[in-house]
């Protein structure tokens, strides 16, 4: 379900991404309309999302201390993310400056970089059952040794 959830989380970035690239051709203020897909996402949830009763964590004991292999893990994945986000957020400028083309190519640059997470999220099961113990290092060597992270 997990796997599920992420690669329509992806699906939904790749739409909103074209999206505003292509609003951005009419001016900069109008991508920021794809805040409104939200609403209709909002109103779906609140009338049809089943509700039921909230349930109690479990006691499952003592605490444990985190292994050390886990602050690892996240900071790898924090410099990947730095190294993403700082290609995503200035790809526009880049493309604008060496006349490569404008907010519409942007934005579609932008939403193919998530279809890597669609295709991996989709795969999840099938990449854990590989990789077993190994997936999150396998997953963190993926995702910072693809050109997009660079």
């Amino acid at each position: 379900m997990m796997g599920y959830n992420s690669a329509f989380s992806n699906v939904g970035g790749i739409i909103t991404m074209l999206l505003a690239g292509w609003l951005a051709t009419f001016g900069w203020r109008i991508p920021f309309n794809v805040y409104f897909l939200g609403l209709f996402i909002f109103i779906m949830v609140f009338f049809f999302l089943p509700k039921g009763e909230v349930q109690k964590p479990l006691d499952h004991g003592p605490k444990r201390k985190i292994p050390l292999a886990v602050y690892g893990y996240a900071l790898a994945m924090g410099a990947i993310m730095v190294a993403y986000y700082s290609i995503s957020t200035n790809i526009a400028l880049y493309l604008e400056q060496n006349n490569l083309g404008g907010a519409t190519l942007a934005g579609t640059v932008v939403s193919f970089t998530t279809v890597g997470g669609m295709i991996t999220s989709l795969l999840l099961v099938q990449i854990e059952m590989t990789f077993k113990k190994y997936v999150i290092p396998a997953m963190l060597f993926t995702m910072g040794g693809s050109p997009f992270s660079f």
